[in-house]
């Protein structure tokens, strides 16, 4: 499922096709709701890699589940092990 959802990065950055997880709830309440990718992130209207710490931005996301109002995404990179 495809969706377009707005916000701001709080901590660290958002980097174009990410993983992430959905996080919903508080405390002791928090559950993982879904997972998914970034496709493409947008800010003021460009198309951008990355979303610095304390910026807004659009994120359009490929994801199991719609993401609600007040959920937090939890972004991360896979990498490769380097010997």
């Amino acid at each position: 499922k495809d969706m377009i959802v707005w916000g701001k990065v709080i901590e660290g950055r958002a980097q174009n096709h990410a993983t992430f997880k959905v996080m919903r709830g508080t405390g002791d309440d928090e559950l993982q709701v879904a997972n998914g990718r970034i496709t493409s992130l947008q800010r003021e209207q460009e198309s951008v890699k990355i979303v610095k710490e304390w910026y807004e931005c659009g994120i359009k996301v490929r994801t199991s589940k719609k993401i609600l109002e007040d959920d937090i995404i939890e972004f991360y990179m896979m990498e490769d092990k380097v010997d």
